[in-house]
């Protein structure tokens, strides 16, 4: 099997900016970067000193091409790369909601997902601060050459189908978007508190989930069935009748014998 050395990357939005750079920092080198953001590829390209694609015809013969586009592209522009491709040149995509077979029937195509929110602000460091990958082959012998790569990037890497890989994408919505939706509601509800005085709060909440588990790490109203003080912030939220149904919502998620006291509320 050999090792892997070479890549291109088509897109340069907000994964680019950190995918490109690890895996340069794993020894792969970058022959091209294609976008229909011609600015956005030379911004890339000027950062991390590498070729701009003018056209699908200037993709070179790089053993990985990394399809870094939106979700919804995925399918269209695998479509327009893979006859371009050789048998052996890999063609691989980076969703957590997009199966594999999004990539047509190119002999030589894989996930390569990585777990983590990604922004063109922050470069995310796939070694500092650990990002999980997970990765699924159109066959044995290129599940492990993505395995490896991914043993190069991160020490938190493991095989996984669509279908599976597709439910972890709706956790990861979960406890990333749902969770960052709470803090910003949370600064509107007293909006006289900086989301900063939150921090040491939220990062014990983590803590205990990760320690105990977040059934055991559970607090507050709803679990210990106080209804006089949930009743009181829904009264608070009066003028939010939105956010007053979500916080009962929430709350009969973490304790169902609440819809007992539904004729209260």
């Amino acid at each position: 099997m050999k090792d892997l050395v070479s890549f291109a990357m088509v897109g340069a939005g907000r994964l680019a900016w950190s995918l490109l750079p690890a895996l340069q920092q794993a020894g792969l080198q970058c022959e091209a970067i294609l976008s229909r953001n011609v600015a956005q590829a030379l911004r890339l390209s000027s950062a991390y000193h590498v070729p701009v694609a003018s056209d699908l015809s200037g993709i070179p013969s790089s053993q990985i091409i990394f399809l870094v586009v939106s979700d919804a592209a995925i399918a269209s522009v695998a479509a327009l790369v893979a006859p371009r491709l050789r048998p052996d040149q890999m063609l691989v995509h980076c969703s957590g909601s997009v199966p594999l077979a999004a990539l047509g029937d190119h002999p030589s195509r894989g996930v390569l997902y990585p777990m983590q929110a990604f922004t063109q602000d922050a470069m995310v460091s796939f070694q500092e601060s650990p990002v999980p990958l997970f990765v699924e082959g159109s066959d044995p012998v290129i599940t492990e050459q993505l395995l490896a790569l991914a043993a190069r990037l991160s020490p938190l890497f493991q095989v996984m189908v669509s279908e599976t890989r597709k439910k972890l994408h709706l956790g990861a919505v979960m406890v990333s978007n749902f969770t960052n939706l709470l803090f910003r509601l949370a600064v509107e509800v007293v909006p006289e508190v900086d989301l900063h005085m939150y921090e040491p709060l939220i990062r014990h909440q983590v803590e205990q989930a990760m320690r105990l588990g977040p059934v055991a790490a559970q607090t507050g109203p709803a679990i210990r069935g106080d209804m006089p003080t949930i009743k009181e912030h829904l009264r608070l939220l009066g003028n939010r009748p939105e956010l007053a149904s979500l916080y009962w919502l929430l709350s009969l998620q973490i304790n169902p014998s609440l819809s007992e006291n539904h004729g209260e509320i």
